[in-house]
């Protein structure tokens, strides 16, 4: 007994059982002869379609991925190379003219720095006094060159809060 498998139309495309036994075949639905060659090419036809399929569906799916993602560096917040460098050589000056007030520059520590709403580079430092012992960190503000002032030590401290409250606003 032969096996019984499914062969296709290469006309119409419609599937029937068939055995191994006919060689011609005749259609059900359009009545037109074929071979079971020219099914098997339908199949192998149907086949590579399905994969071109995949295939075309995947690359679609990647470009459809690397479209979003140039759409979201694109419209990301702009984080602006040449501000952020202008603000990091503006916070290097300002720790060049606090340095220049201090008895050992060398073993100065600068913590929350910032360029404030005034343009002023502002933070915290933390330098060594006469005794060579930490004083702890403490408020600075350059308002210009050669103009830095550090809380408690130069400056009123009335007239420091009234600096950093007007320079040094985020």
């Amino acid at each position: 007994m032969a096996d019984s498998k499914v062969i296709i139309c290469p006309h119409c495309k419609r599937p029937r059982q068939s055995d191994d036994t006919t060689i011609e075949n005749v259609c059900a639905g359009c009545t037109k002869w074929f071979t079971a060659v020219e099914s098997a090419r339908v199949v192998a036809g149907i086949e590579t379609e399905r994969k071109q399929r995949t295939f075309i569906c995947a690359g679609i799916g990647v470009l459809l991925i690397l479209i979003a993602g140039i759409t979201y560096l694109a419209t990301r917040p702009n984080v602006d190379g040449a501000v952020k460098d202008h603000e990091w050589k503006l916070q290097i000056v300002g720790e060049k003219y606090v340095k220049k007030m201090l008895k050992d520059p060398g073993v100065a520590q600068f913590r929350h720095q910032f360029i404030g709403s005034g343009g002023a580079p502002c933070g915290e430092v933390n330098a060594k006094n006469s005794f060579g012992a930490y004083t702890g960190f403490t408020r600075y503000v350059v308002a210009g060159p050669d103009l830095a002032m550090i809380e408690g030590s130069n400056v009123k401290p009335e007239d420091f809060d009234g600096m950093w409250s007007q320079l040094c606003r985020k």
